[in-house]
């Protein structure tokens, strides 16, 4: 049974697919609370989570296209949500490791912190199935 919130998503969505720009703010608006608070979970840090809600909504912007009815609207962006962590994650350790690679080229004695070198996505899964686990 598809829930009243749902439909209401699913109209801004069917607006965005045809043209009508005006329904993001209200896209925005209806899911920006939920969104923030699971990218707060996921970064653990307000000002993260709000740069995680702007990556989020520029990558819906641009896929509003691609969404396909199979799922729900709030299962489609919870899996935008944390995937665009997980990216942000990826990215910071490749700049993690680019340091790493810098400063032994460079003989450089400044530590480089080795705990985020790894796959972000094992970190995450866990972490989020952690967070499940421990309530």
């Amino acid at each position: 049974m598809v829930k009243i919130e749902d439909m209401v998503l699913l109209n801004c969505i069917e607006k965005l697919q045809a043209g009508q720009r005006s329904a993001f703010r209200e896209f925005v608006e209806l899911t920006r609370e939920k969104v923030y608070y699971l990218a707060l979970s996921l970064t653990n840090q307000r000002g993260d989570a709000e740069d995680l809600c702007q990556d989020v909504y520029l990558k819906v912007y641009q896929s509003i296209n691609q969404f396909r009815k199979e799922a729900s609207v709030q299962t489609w962006l919870h899996r935008i949500t944390v995937n665009a962590f997980i990216d942000k994650k990826r990215k910071k350790v490749f700049k993690m490791s680019s340091l790493k690679d810098n400063a032994e080229q460079t003989n450089s004695s400044e530590p480089v912190e080795e705990s985020i070198i790894g796959n972000p996505e094992r970190l995450t899964d866990s972490s989020i199935l952690q967070k499940y686990i421990s309530r």
